[in-house]
This record gives C-alpha cells, sequence and structure tokens, in this order.
C-alpha cells in the first residue's frame, strides 16, 4: 500500500508497514523508531484492539454503500471477516501488518523483510519465460516494468514522489505499456 501526503485513516494505518502517525500528527519511518518506542506502540494498538474493530466495523456502516455486484460481494467479505475478528480482537490485531512490522521493528529487525533470493529468482524466471516466446524487446521492456515495481518500495529513491502516488491504475497502465512496447 502506498500512504500518501494525507495522515492516513485507522484502516489505512493498520495496512501498511512503513510509518506510524504520533499524537502530534507526524508520520514516522518505522525503521527510523527506536525498538523501545516501537513496543510502546505496539502495546497501545492492542491495548485498544477492540475499539479499532468496533470503530472499523461503526465506519463501514455509515456512509455509501457498494453499488454492484461485484462491490458489494467484497464489502460482505470484509465485514463478514471484521465480524469474526471482534470474538478475538487481540489476534486480528497482531495480524494486522503495522503490528506485524513493529514486532520486527521490537526485534531490531527491519520493518519489512528484504527480499529473498527465492522472490528475485521467481521474478527473474517469469521475465526469462516472456523472453524466450516474445524475444528480446519484450524481455527489456519486462526488466524495466519489473525494475519499476522493485522501486515502489524506496520511498527515498530517484523518483520516490512521484511513486508516492501510484495507484493500481497506473501500475496496469505500466504493465501494459511494457507488454505493448509503449513506452
Amino acid at each position: 500500500m502506498t500512504i500518501t501526503d494525507e495522515v492516513p485513516d485507522l484502516v489505512e494505518l493498520l495496512d501498511q508497514d512503513e510509518i506510524w502517525v504520533n499524537a502530534n500528527g507526524e508520520r514516522l519511518r518505522l525503521d527510523d523508531m527506536e525498538p523501545r518506542y516501537c513496543g510502546n506502540v505496539r502495546a497501545l494498538l492492542m491495548r485498544n484492539a477492540g475499539s479499532y474493530l468496533d470503530h472499523l466495523m461503526w465506519s463501514m456502516t455509515r456512509g455509501p454503500g457498494p453499488s454492484g455486484d461485484m462491490a458489494c460481494d467484497a464489502f460482505d467479505r470484509a465485514f463478514d471477516e471484521l465480524l469474526e475478528a471482534s470474538n478475538d480482537p487481540e489476534t486480528w490485531m497482531r495480524e494486522q501488518p503495522l503490528l506485524v512490522a513493529l514486532a520486527r521493528r521490537i526485534r531490531g529487525e527491519a520493518a519489512r523483510p528484504a527480499e529473498t533470493p527465492e522472490t528475485e529468482t521467481l521474478m527473474e524466471t517469469e521475465i526469462e519465460m516472456a523472453a524466450r516466446i516474445d524475444g528480446p524487446r519484450q524481455y527489456d521492456r519486462l526488466v524495466g516494468f519489473a525494475q519499476w515495481v522493485v522501486d515502489l518500495d524506496d520511498i527515498d529513491g530517484p523518483g520516490a514522489e512521484e511513486r508516492r502516488t501510484v495507484t493500481l491504475t497506473k501500475i496496469i497502465e505500466k504493465a501494459r505499456e511494457a507488454l505493448d512496447g509503449n513506452n
């Protein structure tokens, strides 16, 4: 999930593993936070797991509902998951990406695990298969697209400002460019 410059709401905050927003509204990178502070944040979230879960369920019932069969089905699944989680809000909270990242930081690890060689190898294998099927030009375009996707995680690198607002639509657009050769 990409975080924008706006202060994320509770759902967005729990569903990512990069930042924490403190009581003053300051955005703090998890990797820059001391393990003890990460422990305090995690304890706060765990103490309030039931209240946060109730808040999420309540916020889903307010406002406009989804329209269309697929959207309604997705909404129903998400709401059912929250209803089931209400039986054990602490377990639900522990499974959220933010809490997983905080637990890593408490152990002195990076908030996000490093890319594994298996992941990199899988991506390379997929690209190499495309090269055999579609030829070297397609291979070069797919390598460029794969590097662009990997760079989405580099929040401080070149082009970070552009990537901060990347949406799924933009990712699909870039993939189509790579496959069609329109870049």
